[in-house]
């Protein structure tokens, strides 16, 4: 009896389908990274605002005062800066003095909308604003109790909310992707 040995190794379809599945697997990992680079500015801008609002409540906890959070909209802008209450003055807000608290616009593919008691707050233009704050961040530890969503007009499926149910921190979730 012939015994014939059978022989070993991959056939030209077994490289092709692995060849197959390796191109699969990086195109869809290399959608999904340069997806995530279109976005990060606008998850960096979430972020930093997040940032700000934390640091004014800690701010007004720390140093005894009232803060705010003035959010302005200028046609399709949107920026912000805090402001403190002067009780020595006649009780004015007054833009805070320093390089964290400063005015920052938003880039301009970002909205933003804010709500109170479920109802949404119409956003002062800058001739109006008078540094009247939205939110409040007041000494005692208490946020103004809200609801902020930002849209990216670019990437239409994808927002960010910031909530404060008024005692708790801050929160922010990404809403969806």
């Amino acid at each position: 009896m012939l015994l014939v040995k059978s022989a070993k190794g991959f056939t030209l379809i077994d490289l092709l389908v692995v060849i197959a599945i390796l191109g699969i697997s990086l195109g869809v990992v290399m959608f999904a990274l340069e997806r995530r680079t279109e976005d990060r500015p606008f998850a960096v801008e979430a972020a930093h605002l997040k940032s700000i609002m934390s640091l004014a409540s800690e701010e007004a906890v720390f140093r005894g005062r009232e803060y705010g959070l003035v959010i302005i909209k200028q046609e399709e802008v949107f920026s912000y800066h805090v402001v403190s209450l002067n009780v020595s003055k006649n009780k004015i807000w007054e833009v805070v003095d320093s390089p964290a608290f400063r005015k920052h616009e938003l880039p301009d593919f970002i909205r933003l909308e804010v709500k109170m008691d479920d109802q949404q707050v119409a956003l002062p233009t800058l001739n109006d604003a008078l540094n009247q704050p939205t939110i409040l961040f007041l000494s005692s530890g208490e946020v103004t109790p809200f609801e902020m969503q930002l849209f990216n007009q670019i990437s239409s499926n994808l927002e960010y909310r910031l909530t404060s149910d008024g005692v708790n921190e801050i929160m922010l979730e990404k809403v969806a992707e």
